[in-house]
Parts: C-alpha cells; sequence; structure tokens
C-alpha cells in the first residue's frame, strides 16, 4: 500500500479520564503504527483531539470548549487542516527512507506555557505526568510574569473563613463540582451534587486523582474506597471540610449542632440537616 493512515486521538498519548478502555485503543494504533514500520510497510496513526466543522462537535459547541480550555487545552484542529494533515502523510516518504517517529502525528498539542497564557492558573492532569517535564522548557515565560486572565480559587482560605460545617461542605462540593466538570469534561451545570460519583464516570484513576486533589487543595485526606462508595458529590465535600487541616476542631465543637461522642473522646461526632437528610460526621 501506497499509505495507511489510523485515525487515533490524543488519549493514548495523555489518557482521558473516565475512557481507560479507549485510552488503551488510541495506543494501540501508535504501537502498530510503530510495528508496521519496523517491516518497512507504510503505516502512520494521526492523534487527534477535538475536530470543529464535522461530525458532534459542530452540533455541541459548548462540549468542544468544555473539553479543550477545561481538560485538555489543546487547540481545535480545523477540517482544513485535517485534511492537509492526511495529504502530507500520503505523500511522505517510504518507511525505508523515514524516520520511526514519523509513524505518529500529534495535531495542535500545546505547551503548559501556551496554557497559562490562556488564562488558566491550573495545570492540566496530563501535564503533571513525569512523561510530559520536558515541554515546561519548551516556550518557558519569564520567571515572576503574572497572569492577567483568571484567578484561582484558595479552597483552604475559604474554608478557614467558615463559620460551620455546613458552609465548609458547601464550599468543599462547590470546588469538587469544578473539578469533576474539569477531569471528566462535562458542564459544570451538568454535575448534579445529589448524586453519586460514579453516575458521572468516575473510575479508580480519577478517584485518585481527586484523593490527590483533596490533599493538595484543602489538606483533606478521603480514601478511594470513600470516593468510589456510591457516595454523592455534598456527602464527599462534607466530610472532606470536616477532615480539612484548615477547619480546626474549634470550629468544629462550635457548629451548629454539634455533639461531642462520648463513647470514643478522640474524635467529634458533628449532626445537622442537609436537603431533608441528617449527616454524622466522626
Amino acid at each position: 500500500m501506497s499509505f495507511y493512515i489510523l485515525l487515533s486521538s490524543l488519549a493514548g498519548v495523555h489518557g482521558a479520564g473516565a475512557q481507560a478502555n479507549y485510552a488503551v485503543g488510541c495506543a494501540f494504533q501508535d504501537a502498530f503504527a510503530r510495528h508496521r514500520h519496523s517491516s518497512r510497510l507504510n503505516c502512520t496513526s494521526l492523534d487527534l483531539g477535538i475536530v470543529s466543522d464535522v461530525g458532534y462537535i459542530t452540533e455541541r459547541t459548548d462540549v468542544a470548549q468544555n473539553i479543550t480550555l477545561l481538560y485538555t487545552g489543546h487547540d481545535i484542529v480545523s477540517e482544513s487542516e485535517l485534511l492537509f494533515l492526511m495529504d502530507h502523510i500520503c505523500r511522505s516518504p517510504s518507511p525505508r527512507s523515514s524516520s520511526p517517529y514519523n509513524t505518529q502525528v500529534l495535531a495542535r498539542v500545546t505547551t503548559p506555557a501556551q496554557v497559562k497564557r490562556s488564562g488558566l492558573l491550573e495545570e492540566h492532569a496530563w501535564m503533571q505526568k513525569p512523561l510530559f517535564r520536558h515541554l515546561y522548557q519548551i516556550d518557558k515565560e519569564p520567571k515572576g510574569e503574572v497572569q492577567q486572565h483568571g484567578v484561582r480559587t484558595d479552597y483552604g482560605k475559604l474554608i478557614r473563613e467558615a463559620t460551620s460545617l455546613a458552609q465548609a461542605g458547601e464550599i468543599a462540593t462547590a470546588g469538587l463540582t469544578k473539578r469533576l466538570s474539569r477531569s471528566l469534561s462535562v458542564p459544570e451545570e451538568d454535575v448534579d451534587e445529589h448524586k453519586p460519583a460514579h453516575a458521572f464516570g468516575v473510575d479508580s484513576q480519577v478517584a485518585v486523582e481527586l484523593q490527590f486533589w483533596f490533599s493538595n487543595e484543602m489538606r483533606a485526606d478521603l480514601t478511594v474506597l470513600l470516593i468510589l462508595d456510591g457516595n454523592t458529590i455534598w456527602e464527599l465535600g462534607l466530610p472532606a471540610a470536616g477532615k480539612s487541616e484548615h477547619f480546626s476542631r474549634k470550629d468544629r465543637q462550635n457548629s451548629a449542632g454539634a455533639h461531642r461522642c462520648v463513647c470514643n473522646p478522640g474524635y467529634l461526632r458533628v449532626s445537622f440537616k442537609h436537603s431533608a437528610r441528617e449527616y454524622y460526621l466522626f
């Protein structure tokens, strides 16, 4: 064959939240193209992100913007750019004279510096992986440059300023809602705090990321089992706020409805009602 093009995805390179099977399939296509090249056979894996002008994205532009801005940070590939890439691959030299690196083409991959210039203060999850640390040396920004767009929310400060556990729980829940929207590439308004996390596609990989996020943003230690155990978003935000180092024990004692557990003086039981349901935190 004169050419052999596999339409793959960038998910095989940096992963995709709640889509492990899809990411593995894309990674296989990349490896298969390299294998054919080693046998001196034509094959190129074209790793794409969001493609505009055609397909599902033309009907849901809000989904495209949400994925590119909040999750991957990659630019959208236009239909004309896609056709140009395919034409270029078809005209590429034979595997006998080309490098094995030519078997995989990554479309519209951005660097951390480019993402920060777009106004986001928080790095995307894929940028934190060791595999991509070298990208920080590309388009490096001058030290001390201040972001002109976007404001990062300090959840630790907001929890410290909370006057009750219920208020702190609402802050943690709001933060978790935004994080899930970012990690799973779904609109924030579609994340219902009264639904369990797994209803939005949270798997073990995403749960580990959320565990790290709780620890980093709120100084709260939540187990992966708790995240995957069918608890609602609110039922995760509440214990996160209660266990947060920013929410002091004195604040717990002063919370409305707080009672000391006489059976175990080392713990404090806090109970209150939210949406006609009563919650207990130990």
